[in-house]
């Protein structure tokens, strides 16, 4: 199995405490007393017992610790972010996978995003948490610096925070302002007289005069490490202890008592510690293996009661590192006494073990630390498939990052590896770039050659070209075989059956996707995509009612199967369908969701997304939410840095300044919609800026202008049926009709209401309609009548009622074919509303209520909410009060 995206768990455990372990009790008196600031920092060069005085708290204290443990693989900050959610996740299985999921699908996530998601969860918890960063200055990288600094701004509620760094954190004073710091230095980090008496005598018996102990402690200031070298010494020595040898000494440095040890010790020894102090961390049997010996268990064990030149990460799984100072040591004296041949053959041993154990990350990073990129990107080569296949696109950019470009762009396998890097952050437009690239390279095998049709067809797809995007998927499809190369296969499937309705050949690709899914099993990544291409061509079709009973199947089989991009995608899709069919709450419930994980959507998606939540908003007459939603909204647009998402925010203003009926404004507004920056995207469909525009215009009134939209329209309608796009049809042609009726050719527009009607009653999406109803109301009077569509528009109506639409009422009040449908507020509430509000009325519980109408108390409190927001009331008694007034229900 390989590594999870560079989640190497041994970095979560809080590390061991030393045999020769010396309570340090006023230091673990200070940090109790220090609990409730926001930030411990233990700052001290190696060997002070940072990581040890730590360790020892946390094991005594009745809170729960994350730790996680740091080295330079982690200086990317998303890297990083990922192991710190994962570090979460070890003490509380359930939260942060979304942070880490969001991460891998899209690397740009706002460094204030993830923390703030990652606050959201741990505020959840309600309970004080100890978060450790141990060694955080080996990835103390700007970015990753950024990423601390905005976590002190945002100050995690109920965190205590730990950071144990060699060098000194330099925090901007305004953080140091708003955060309450307890700062640990080296001095305090020294032994005192009593506890360098007692870690003595646990140490070396023969050391037993109150002046030689202080002696040594004078000499040593204190330093931890510098005492366990003098008891090593000592040690070597028989433990003979003579004052006087170190009275002579002058020199009583680390590198002294390092150089004195290192000629005390055997040469089996020597050579072990200088060969292994390339690696990390190791184990027994990772040493043997590199070592070409199989005594390293025996001459750990021993190294290790020795307490100075290494360290257990996790005794019980064997796995241990080298202590820091000592390593930087033995490196050099490793480099002195070694051929570089030598050298590179440890490395490479390493490495092989590493890949051999699918440690890949650590493989390519040895790889790299040592410049040999021809071995690094052979690693990559070998398992990019894999990687491919199990869309781990983020393990294969960081990869890509750690390699120089030149390698990257003479290597047709990493360019297809960077194909798929482009593809997974939608940057459709990129792949031609790296197709040249990949054009010019000599020799490029077959198979290879035809993966790149993947990409192809998916450039020639988004440029509106099916026929070529077809052809190069039929390639893939044809040529590459699907238990090698499935994920190739799926998405060509996919981009092939949109493709084929775009050419008119609608059946055929449904018929493809259905006997696929026969063959693949419910809630896998496969079937997921294939029932999301089928609801996705349902919506194209104007097919709403199939498209929804696709997508309830994927959310019935995400309650088993989850997965974050799969629930996001799918919870946009749904909040469409509601919006259109004019199920109000649900698209706001669906698009609320989609949002709270709007980094897994593309950027055109997410502002959609946002479109539909504030349309939503609108029509329910929520209006105080949307200053909040168009906020966040700008906030998001402006953080992507792309002129083509300001042509959709603008859009969007000029949208619902028109639905406030403010004209000037929406006119206004309009002149910011910069269609030249449109990139032509027809797949989306709550908001297209080139219709929203020419209905705006359309209020101008202007006759000129109109039949200059008209035409304008005529084009966009032209397009919309060669591509077989109904739902954008349907939204187009319904434009031109409110045209053609202030162009006053009130029978070309029957005319086109016909074919309007003909699309929207099949999926029945009543939402275009609904925004528009004053305007279509001179077609509607003709169209009551008849029989084909006289049911569809009755439905209508009574949606358009129950939104208090004044015009509407009057309408009803001139047909009588109509009187069925209520003119008053009451049909602001459903059915199962009516029936509860009249159970509220009767002074019943929620409990009683659930038990009268046989659903669940969870079920009623969440009619409750919907009541009142519908009524605008805050509490029960304005509730019951209301619907009497408007005579929801009698009086009891």
């Amino acid at each position: 199995m390989y590594e999870d995206n560079h989640i190497e768990h041994i970095r979560f455990k809080v590390p061991e405490l030393p045999e020769d372990f010396v309570p340090r009790t006023n230091l673990i008196e200070h940090l109790n007393r220090h609990i409730t600031h926001t930030v411990t920092i233990v700052s001290a060069g190696a060997g002070f017992g940072k990581t040890t005085l730590i360790s020892s708290w946390v094991k005594q204290l009745p809170i729960k610790t994350v730790w996680l443990s740091i080295d330079a693989l982690l200086s990317d900050s998303n890297i990083f972010f990922i192991h710190l959610a994962a570090a979460f996740r070890q003490q509380y299985p359930d939260i942060s996978q979304r942070v880490e999921e969001l991460i891998r699908y899209n690397k740009d996530i706002p460094v204030h995003k993830l923390i703030s998601l990652l606050k959201e969860e741990v505020a959840s918890l309600k309970e004080r948490i100890i978060l450790v960063m141990d060694d955080y200055h080996l990835a103390a990288t700007p970015e990753v610096n950024k990423l601390l600094f905005n976590t002190l701004k945002i100050r995690l509620q109920y965190i205590h925070l730990v950071i144990i760094t060699r060098h000194e954190l330099n925090l901007p004073a305004s953080l140091r302002t708003i955060n309450k710091i307890n700062e640990i230095s080296a001095g305090q980090l020294r032994f005192s007289e009593e506890e360098t008496a007692r870690f003595i005598r646990n140490n070396l018996k023969s050391v037993s005069k109150t002046n030689d102990i202080k002696y040594l402690n004078r000499k040593t200031k204190g330093w931890i490490t510098g005492l366990r070298f003098a008891m090593l010494y000592f040690q070597f020595r028989d433990n003979n202890f003579i004052i006087k040898d170190i009275e002579k000494l002058t020199d009583f440095s680390e590198e002294f008592f390092f150089d004195n040890i290192m000629s005390l010790l055997d040469d089996i020894i020597v050579d072990f510690l200088l060969r292994i102090s390339i690696l990390s961390e190791f184990t027994p049997e990772l040493t043997d293996y590199i070592l070409s010996i199989n005594q390293s268990n025996e001459i750990i064990n021993y190294l290790y009661k020795k307490n100075v030149f290494i360290i257990a990460i996790d005794k019980a799984s064997g796995l241990y590192k080298m202590n820091d100072f000592f390593r930087e040591q033995l490196l050099e004296v490793m480099h002195k006494k070694y051929t570089p041949e030598a050298i590179n053959n440890l490395y490479h041993k390493a490495i092989k073990w590493y890949e051999l154990k699918n440690q890949l990350n650590k493989a390519i990073s040895i790889a790299v630390s040592i410049y040999n990129f021809d071995l690094a990107v052979s690693i990559v080569k070998g398992h990019m498939l894999y990687f491919i296949n199990e869309d781990r696109i983020y393990t294969l950019q960081n990869w890509l990052n750690k390699l120089p470009d030149d390698y990257i762009e003479n290597s047709p396998e990493l360019l297809i590896c960077k194909l798929w890097t482009v593809e997974s952050e939608g940057l459709i437009w990129s792949f031609q770039e790296y197709l040249d690239k990949f054009n010019n390279i000599r020799k490029v095998s077959p198979e290879l050659k035809t993966q790149t049709q993947l990409f192809r067809g998916i450039l020639n797809f988004w440029g509106d070209n099916p026929e070529n995007s077809i052809s190069y998927f039929n390639d893939v499809k044809k040529n590459l075989p699907i238990n090698k190369y499935y994920r190739y296969i799926h998405i060509s499937e996919i981009h092939w059956a949109i493709a084929s309705n775009t050419k008119g050949e609608g059946a055929k690709a449904h018929t493809e996707l259905n006997n696929i899914l026969t063959t693949t099993t419910p809630g896998d990544k496969h079937w997921y995509r294939i029932m999301g291409a089928l609801s996705f061509l349902h919506i194209i079709n104007a097919e709403l009612c199939d498209a929804k009973k696709a997508s309830l199947k994927i959310e019935e089989q995400l309650k088993t199967h989850p997965t974050i991009w799969v629930e996001t995608w799918n919870n946009y899709l749904l909040g469409l369908i509601n919006y259109l069919q004019n199920n109000l709450e649900s698209a706001v419930m669906y698009f609320e969701k989609a949002l709270k994980s709007k980094y897994v959507l593309d950027l055109i998606t997410t502002v959609d997304c946002y479109a539909g939540l504030l349309y939503a908003l609108h029509s329910l007459n929520r209006r105080d939410e949307i200053p909040h939603v168009l906020t966040e909204l700008e906030d998001f647009i402006m953080s992507s840095r792309n002129p083509l998402n300001m042509v959709w925010f603008n859009s969007i203003k000029a949208r619902l300044a028109l639905l406030d009926s403010d004209i000037k404004k929406a006119v206004k507004t309009a002149v910011d919609i910069d269609l030249r920056l449109e990139n032509g995207n027809t797949l989306f469909w709550i908001e297209l800026p080139r219709i929203t525009k020419c209905n705006i215009l359309t209020e101008n009134n202007d006759t000129d202008e109109l039949r200059e939209i008209y035409e304008t329209l005529t084009r966009y309608i032209t397009f919309f049926r060669r591509t077989h796009n109904k739902l954008q049809l349907l939204k187009s042609l319904l434009t031109q009709t409110i045209v053609l009726l202030r162009l006053n050719e009130k029978e070309k527009a029957l005319f086109l209401m016909d074919e309007i009607l003909e699309i929207a009653k099949k999926g029945n999406v009543l939402q275009p309609f609904i925004i528009n109803i004053k305007q279509i109301f001179p077609l509607f009077e003709d169209k009551v009548t008849d029989n084909n569509y006289a049911d569809f528009i009755k439905q209508i109506i009574k949606k358009s009622s129950s939104q208090g639409n004044k015009d509407v009422t009057e309408f009803i009040s001139r047909h009588q074919e109509l009187k069925f449908i209520p003119c008053n507020e009451n049909q602001i509430l459903s059915k199962r509303e009516i029936d509860i509000i009249m159970l509220m009325a009767k002074r019943m519980s929620n409990k009683e209520i659930a038990e009268e109408l046989f659903i669940s108390p969870g079920t009623v409190k969440l009619h409750t909410i919907s009541i009142y927001k519908k009524l605008n009331v805050k509490k029960r008694t304005e509730a019951i009060a209301k619907a009497l007034k408007l005579k929801v229900i009698k009086a009891v």
